[in-house]
This record gives C-alpha cells, structure tokens and sequence, in this order.
C-alpha cells in the first residue's frame, strides 16, 4: 500500500489526489483496526512478563539473603566448636602433659646431679635405680 501511495504522489496530477486520500484512509484502517490491538497484547504481555521476571528475582534476591544468613550462622557454629576444641586441647595438654613433667623437672635435675636416692612424688609405683 505505501509503495502505491509514493508512486501516486510522484506520478502527482489531480487525479492521483483522491486515490491518495483514499489510500490514507486504507492504511489509518489498517492501522486502528489490526496494528494497534496487536500492539496492545504486545504491551501486556511485555509488561505480565516484567512483573513475573521482577517477582522471580525478588525471590531469588530474598533466598540468596537467606542462605547467605544461614552460612553466616553456620561459620560462627563451626568456629565456636573449633574454639573450644583448641581450648580443651591446651587445658588437657597442661593437665596430662606439662604438669607431671614439671613434678619430674626437679627430681630429674637431682639425679643428674648424682643423688640417686630420689623420691618421685605422685608415682603410683615405687621406682628403684640399679647401678
């Protein structure tokens, strides 16, 4: 239809101006009657599918926050329990291993210093040193 009206209107001539209004008014049908409902379901659909594509986000914004406050509680829980596994661990390495090895220091040094009759205090078994 455009391709006849810039053929009519280059052709000009008096005749040619009735066809042309005639045309005008085809393409404003055309126009109102197809292209603008087709444009309005465009429109609806473009502006259903924005809200559902902003609500989906949303919902993954919100359960990324989620999971990040869950992993967040989580590293705390594990670095709580690790706290206090290095805490018992030092508490039962001074208990099991330094003190008794501190009790044995001065005996020890006695020893080296020739005295062989020392008494260990806190051995449940009386030791005997053999020459």
């Amino acid at each position: 239809m455009k391709i006849r009206l810039f053929d009519l209107q280059r052709s000009g001539g008096a005749s040619a101006e009735p066809q042309i209004q005639a045309l005008i008014q085809k393409l404003d049908r055309f126009q109102s009657g197809f292209l603008q409902p087709i444009s309005a379901e465009a429109d609806r659909f473009i502006n259903d599918l924005t809200e559902a594509v902003a609500k989906d986000f949303q919902e993954t914004l919100n359960s990324s926050r989620k999971k990040t406050a869950d992993a967040g509680i989580l590293f705390l829980i594990v670095s709580g329990a690790t706290l206090i596994m290095l805490i018992g661990t030092a508490v039962f390495g001074i208990l099991t291993i330094a003190k008794p090895l501190n009790a044995l220091t001065k005996p020890i040094n006695e020893l080296a210093a020739g005295n062989f009759s020392v008494a260990i205090q806190g051995s449940a078994a009386k030791m005997r040193l053999v020459r």
